[in-house]
């Protein structure tokens, strides 16, 4: 009984001893393996936090290279100044530096899901093609200064190094200068370009690319004319190089009104004498001829320079024996060097013709404004209607009349009908017994 209890005493101490040493394995085990858990956990939180500050490192670094293009240049010297876009972050970069040696810092915040954040310095040196050195720094985290105090901030940085443009950039784009056009004078007038972009008028100014050449090209208004380019310097011919910004005036006056000079006719003749004056004074020489019948002229001259014919279709009276009045003119253009007393002549008439001329100065150079004919007779009508005539102030207008009843077109002309009107539309001149009426609107 003894031996029994003895055994059992034993027994009893060595179980307990089996039970420590299997727990305190067990406890080893457990910790170890807690252990191990840990290292994943901290390693797993490591390799995010390390490619959060990556991503925040090579977004910026991406962003610098984009807006460093050749057909960008955000980042030249001096300053373009502007606002840059990364991600969903617009910032302008601070530029320190001279045009020697600079650099452009900024940062960009709210990269990914953990708020991360990357701080950015591009610096340049040298003579073009400079040499460029991005330096990005990505962090996991950051406020919107990109600052942190987490103790598990990790910071990664890319270094990028370049001479000239980034790869597949373009040269830099020309510079672009603005064209601005002004008026003067006591006129009025349009300005147009080409290349197309003024219009002036209401749009006066337009911006082009270094080296364009602009052509302006002044239209002065009806009563005006064109006196010239004031400005810059480049601006005298109105072909304008944009090296640089310029600034080209218009000078448009009113013209001088036009005024009628002297007269003078043959009757039974193809040809007549006038003084003409001296150039430069915008002449112009109205020639009338009529006669009884219906044979057209082939032609006009004064002192052998031809002139034009007002309207294409001369006036001429069907009723009876068919009066025939023409109206042709010269302008300063076509007389050229002519002066003095010259020769006007007719051609393709003959004898049984009357020829009058008539000078005037201040006339435009575009030939009559308006034209229009009374084909019927009027006699003993003493007002006759011209239909469509309209004379702008500072205008004229001349009229022919053909009176067959001596079998000429002579009448008593020194000078034929010739009156001149302010009124915006005169439509009735006041005329003796005659027939084939034909007038002729001239501008100043």
């Amino acid at each position: 009984m003894n031996m029994i209890k003895e055994n059992w005493q034993k027994n009893k101490g060595f179980v307990l001893l089996f039970a420590v040493t299997l727990a305190s394995i067990l406890l080893a085990i457990a910790l170890g393996v807690s252990n191990i858990s840990l290292k994943e956990i901290n390693f797993s939180t490591s390799a995010r936090n390390s490619s959060d500050a990556i991503f925040a490192a090579d977004t910026i670094a991406e962003c610098a290279l984009y807006y460093d293009r050749g057909d960008i240049n955000r980042f030249a010297s001096p300053d373009p100044g502007g606002a840059i876009s990364c991600g969903a972050t617009t910032v302008t970069p601070t530029f320190s530096g001279d045009t020697s040696l600079w650099a452009y810092d900024f940062n960009i915040t709210g990269l990914g899901s953990n708020d991360a954040c990357a701080k950015l310095n591009i610096s340049k040196n040298g003579d073009s093609p400079y040499t460029t050195v991005i330096t990005s720094r990505g962090y996991n985290v950051g406020d919107s200064d990109c600052a942190s105090t987490d103790p598990n901030r990790t910071e990664r940085e890319l270094e990028l190094t370049y001479s000239g443009n980034p790869p597949g950039s373009g040269s830099p784009p020309p510079p672009n200068y603005d064209l601005t056009v002004s008026k003067s004078g006591t006129g009025s007038g349009t300005v147009t370009s080409s290349p197309a972009g003024i219009n002036c008028g209401a749009d006066c100014s337009e911006s082009y690319s270094d080296g364009t050449v602009v052509t302006l090209t002044p239209s002065a208004a009806v009563g005006s004319t064109f006196a010239g380019w004031s400005g810059d310097a480049d601006c005298s011919d109105g072909s304008v190089t944009m090296s640089a910004a310029r600034n080209c005036t218009a000078t448009f006056n009113l013209s001088p009104p036009l005024t009628f000079v002297r007269a003078n006719g043959t009757g039974g003749s193809t040809s007549t004498t006038l003084d003409i004056g001296s150039s430069g004074s915008n002449r112009l020489v109205v020639v009338i001829a009529g006669r009884e019948g219906t044979t057209n002229l082939t032609g006009a001259t004064v002192d052998g320079k031809s002139c034009g014919i007002a309207p294409a279709v001369a006036a001429t009276n069907t009723n009876g024996v068919g009066n025939r009045t023409e109206m042709w003119y010269c302008d300063e253009d076509n007389l050229g060097s002519s002066s003095g007393t010259v020769t006007v002549a007719i051609q393709g008439g003959s004898t049984a013709w009357a020829v009058h001329a008539l000078l005037f100065t201040g006339a435009s150079q575009s030939g009559p404004t308006d034209t229009s004919t009374d084909t019927a007779s009027i006699s003993p009508t003493i007002t006759t209607t011209m239909p469509g005539m309209d004379v702008p102030a500072g205008g004229g207008i001349v009229i022919g009349v053909g009176n067959g009843t001596q079998g000429l077109t002579v009448n008593s002309w020194t000078a034929p009908v010739a009156t001149r009107f302010s009124a915006a539309d005169p439509t009735s001149a006041d005329l003796v017994s005659a027939s084939g009426i034909e007038a002729s609107a001239q501008t100043n």
